[in-house]
């Protein structure tokens, strides 16, 4: 059972559970691109998207590889102006609290650290260029881990200078966190470390779900292969479950555990998708994106990938609704052959599963029928109003004596 409908199951309410799975077309459609190296890329065109960088295994790998190449080019910029890159990380004691209003108290807290006179100082003088807040939750033995990577960019001249500017910081964010109820010690809640590779480490998230968070914090890293935004089939079947060494678990290795049929697990799941469901994930400071050169690309463009292209792209396959219906479950399959052996994969594929195969109705897209009410109809709503205040108020809510008659008697 794939990881995405395991998260569409225990949270059924969300948008990840049409990702990849509800037409919103009359075709879906397998097409595959290749790449400089000589692989190619698969992917369907006519199916939904959630765009959730938190809940969808699938969405979130896509949208992180968007914000990895977004880093890299901050860090790329930040070394060309001679600034400094650094890392700093803020989080507070957890042990055996709940999700959600550990994240909201985080958050304030962190919003207060933004608006102290010491944040201010640094900003105003332009020794703080620039910063990358990126929000994570992980667990462990303690519970919940939620906490903050912030990417500064910093105008001074090496990294022992940086580390004395940003040192008054670490007091500052203990009184933060007690003024939000929340505790820390000087060393554990927060902590700077120099941005070597830092594009990859901050924007882990949608890796984590194949790779893993080693208990120190330090992520495993694989490299992205195939053509950007493309390669859904790794995305999707790849099964690496490296665990921290010290017991914790990114969400998706949560969800992981859930699909193997561990009731906590879909216990804990379920309450990390109501809680990050909605919050944003990376927040550039003002004005850094446009320095950088970077335009603003929304999660569900990011999710979506490059658009299909007559030049570039060949259609594998098609499905009509119903035929979809009884394809989609095998849609892993179905990309990893096409990437592989394009048509004739998904030919084998197909003939090795069973025909009468059918996992739900098929929802009809078909536009819905012109509204004649008076309500739409501006020459008849303006004919109405010249009546009392009551008779508009009722037109609007009920079709006009004349038709309500006609249905009465046709009932009758």
């Amino acid at each position: 059972m794939k990881l995405q409908r395991v998260a569409a199951e225990i949270t059924p309410t969300m948008r990840v559970a049409h990702c990849l799975w509800t037409h919103y077309s009359k075709s879906v459609d397998l097409v595959r691109r290749p790449s400089e190296g000589g692989s190619c890329g698969a992917r369907f065109v006519g199916v939904q998207t959630c765009g959730s960088v938190w809940i969808c295994p699938v969405c979130s790998a896509r949208i992180s590889e968007v914000r990895r190449r977004e880093l890299q080019a901050l860090e790329d910029w930040a070394r060309e102006q001679g600034h400094v890159t650094m890392l700093m990380t803020l989080t507070a004691r957890h042990r055996g609290r709940a999700l959600d209003p550990l994240v909201e108290a985080l958050a304030e807290a962190k919003r207060r650290l933004q608006r102290r006179a010491v944040w201010k100082r640094l900003r105003e003088a332009g020794q703080i260029v620039g910063s990358v807040s990126v929000r994570e939750a992980t667990h462990g033995e303690n519970g919940w881990h939620p906490h903050y990577h912030v990417l500064l960019a910093l105008d001074v001249a090496n990294e022992n200078e940086a580390r004395e500017l940003l040192e008054p910081l670490r007091q500052v964010w203990l009184e933060c966190l007690r003024a939000e109820g929340l505790t820390g010690t000087a060393r554990r809640a927060f902590d700077l470390r120099g941005a070597a590779r830092v594009a990859a480490y901050v924007s882990k998230h949608g890796r984590d779900g194949e790779a893993g968070v080693e208990g120190d914090g330090k992520p495993a890293e694989p490299e992205p292969k195939g053509v950007p935004g493309w390669g859904m089939a790794a995305e999707m079947t790849q099964g690496r479950n490296k665990r921290g060494r010290r017991g914790g678990r990114s969400p998706f290795q949560i969800l992981r555990d859930a699909a193997e049929g561990d009731e906590p697990s879909r216990v804990l799941w379920r309450e990390y998708a109501n809680a990050m469901h909605g919050r944003r994930q990376i927040v550039w400071s003002n004005g850094l994106k446009s320095a950088v050169g970077i335009g603003e690309i929304e999660d569900e463009k990011a999710a979506e990938g490059e658009a299909f292209t007559e030049d570039q792209d060949e259609e594998v396959a098609s499905w009509s609704p119903s035929e979809w219906r009884k394809v989609r479950h095998l849609r892993a399959e179905l990309l990893a052959a096409a990437e592989a052996d394009g048509a004739s994969g998904v030919e084998r594929v197909l003939a090795q599963d069973d025909p009468e195969a059918d996992d739900g109705e098929v929802i009809d897209y078909e536009p819905p029928p012109k509204r004649d009410h008076p309500f739409w109809n501006p020459p008849a709503w303006r004919a109405l109003k010249g009546g009392s205040l009551t008779r508009q108020a009722l037109a609007a809510v009920r079709p006009p004596p004349d038709r309500q008659e006609v249905e009465d008697g046709s009932r009758a």
